[in-house]
């Protein structure tokens, strides 16, 4: 077993973000055409609230940061399941549970499901829903634009049809809820067409005249069940609007370019070799302009979701390109808008290159439960496991079993990979930093910009972060949809001297806040976001006199 598969990873990731709970078919089996019975559909509820009081590590916090008790959340819809008739309207009420956690970890996938969607994706900004993607075809056979507006669907404004989708998913943070929900206009699971064609009403950015199209919901079915209740996460099969881990960052326009003449950097194969590496490092995004004067270099860290054996490559390609132009440049950015999160330890070793002394990093309050318990166990069961793992697992699995028997809620907190809370320098850099932010960079994508603002080792640029703040992992299926859970198992913060848990501290909900806000909209997107580049470049050389 990996490293990564052993600590997990912390990572919302494409689908998980999406919500995988689609439209759903039966396994295939001879009763296939028959609806789930009331009682199946029953069981399956009550099943899946108990896995949420056995597993989910933030239902006391929700609790009380939301103003709710989930007993009464519960109640209200196992009322609606057996009011359902059908097997969709029991789908939707698992779609309603995941939204009532806020949470952006949280998903449900469903075997058999199927989904809809148009040639085009959407980008929410300032109220307006702008189409972002369009397919080449259906481009040219209607005239629909990157740019253009969508004003309604079958008659019906687009920010009534986007606000239904947040029923069955929301993340406890309205900006990052806007922009999912737009891509859910074109995407479509719970919110389900009417009709194979659909009517179309756009403004058209050229000339603001309104026209319409009309056009078809493309069915997609989803994955076969899979025996014993394997997890099966939907695939979004095009490059969405939300473009997590993307190499290339959403303002490297044509506009922008132009603006600051970027000219594009990085390490050769030769000098990768000359630093006796083998093979070919890792192609970082990187870009070195002039602003007011100054040098700027600025690079991309597009997601932390990665494999294990690339991490050391990775992180030591990052590593060589900072030292090659650390004496050219006057001050760094780093990209980390859009962000999904991912491995934990390389989110760390990021966040090294960046610290010039020791420093507080992540710390996990797991839940306490059998569950951990049964996850470390397995963690200690590998013979060549080494001492010093072993002794800091045995002590994890004392300290969540103690936690366990007290009937505490949450165990102690615990550090999942460098087997300490404490962070050790790599000193890669040691010029002003700027690191941007945005509702879009969720777990992992929280815990980097909390690493180095707890640290003061980065100024932070742009929007709150989506505030998803905890390791995920499934729970056993329900015993008759074979619906899956992923639930959040723990909470991360900042990790603090004593080891305690200060609530202000945890990420879930509350993300990681910028020193300088700058949220990006439509005028930004209407200009190429040449001027929120102006913006964060001017920031940026700003910190070289402080």
């Amino acid at each position: 077993m990996s490293r990564v598969q052993k600590l997990r990873i912390l990572c919302i990731g494409i689908t998980s973000f999406l919500f995988s709970c689609e439209q759903v078919q039966k396994p295939v089996s001879s009763l296939e055409s028959q609806p789930f019975s009331k009682t199946e559909k029953l069981l399956d509820l009550d099943v899946a609230f108990n896995h949420f009081k056995k597993y989910y590590a933030p239902l006391q916090y929700k609790e009380k940061t939301l103003g709710i008790t989930y007993d009464a959340v519960f109640s209200k819809l196992r009322a609606e399941a057996e009011a359902s008739s059908t097997d969709q309207e029991f789908f939707n009420v698992l779609g309603k549970l995941v939204d009532s956690f806020k949470d952006g970890h949280v998903s449900v996938s469903i075997p058999g499901m199927a989904k809809y969607s148009l040639p085009l994706s959407l980008d929410y900004f300032d109220g307006h829903y702008v189409v972002v993607q369009v397919d080449a075809n259906f481009s040219t056979d209607t005239g629909v634009s990157v740019g253009d507006e969508l004003l309604a669907m079958d008659g019906s404004p687009s920010h009534e049809i986007a606000s239904k989708t947040l029923e069955y998913r929301s993340f406890g943070y309205d900006r990052a809820d806007q922009r999912f929900a737009a891509f859910k206009l074109t995407h479509r699971d719970h919110v389900t067409p009417k009709a194979n064609q659909v009517y179309l009403d756009f403004k058209r950015a050229s000339d603001g005249a309104q026209y319409n199209v009309m056009t078809f919901w493309k069915k997609e079915t989803g994955i076969a069940a899979k025996p014993s209740g394997a997890s099966i996460r939907s695939e979004i099969t095009d490059a969405s609007i939300l473009l997590f881990g993307e190499n290339t960052p959403f303002f490297y326009t044509d506009k922008a370019r132009n603006a600051f003449n970027f000219v594009k950097v990085g390490l050769t194969e030769e000098q990768w070799r000359d630093a006796g590496e083998q093979g070919k490092p890792f192609d970082v995004f990187a870009l070195l302009y002039r602003y007011e004067g100054k040098n700027v270099l600025l690079i991309r860290i597009p997601t932390y979701s990665i494999d294990d054996a690339d991490l050391k490559r990775n992180v030591r390609s990052y590593e060589l390109l900072l030292k090659a132009y650390s004496n050219l440049a006057d001050v760094l950015v780093i990209d980390q808008t859009h962000n999904p999160g991912g491995n934990v330890e390389y989110v760390e070793e990021l966040a090294r290159l960046f610290m010039n002394r020791p420093g507080p990093s992540f710390a996990f309050a797991p839940r306490a439960d059998r569950l951990w318990l049964r996850f470390v166990d397995k963690i200690l069961t590998p013979s060549e496991l080494g001492t010093a793992d072993r002794q800091y697992f045995t002590n994890v699995y004392r300290e969540i079993d103690a936690a366990n028997e007290r009937g505490d809620f949450l165990a102690p907190s615990i550090a999942l990979t460098r087997r300490t809370s404490t962070i050790v320098e790599n000193k890669a850099w040691s010029k002003p930093v700027l690191l941007l932010i945005d509702e879009l960079c969720g777990s992992g994508g929280d815990g980097f910009p909390m690493i180095l603002k707890g640290n003061n080792a980065a100024k932070l640029f742009g929007n709150r972060t989506a505030g998803m703040g905890g390791n995920v992992d499934s729970v056993p299926a329900l015993p008759n949809t074979g619906a899956t859970f992923q639930l959040t198992r723990s909470l991360f913060y900042l990790a603090t001297p004593d080891g305690s848990l200060p609530e202000a501290a945890i990420i879930e909900n509350n993300g990681v806040t910028p020193h300088i806000e700058r949220a990006y909209g439509y005028s930004d997107f209407q200009d190429g976001f040449a001027k929120y580049v102006k913006d964060f470049s001017s920031a940026a050389v700003g910190l070289i006199q402080q």
